[in-house]
């Protein structure tokens, strides 16, 4: 019993980290990316 709690808890520790992931993800991306822009930009100069 006690490993299908652990399983389960794992699994939804696993969806719960999947779905800040695709939160997360698309700001962050757009943001970096912004940040790559500016870097090669000033080098570039």
């Amino acid at each position: 019993m006690a490993v299908l709690t652990l399983a389960l808890v794992i699994v939804l520790m696993l969806a719960a980290a999947w779905l800040l992931y695709r939160l997360v993800e698309r700001p962050v991306s757009r943001v970096l990316k912004r940040k790559l822009d500016q870097v090669s930009a000033v080098r570039t100069g």
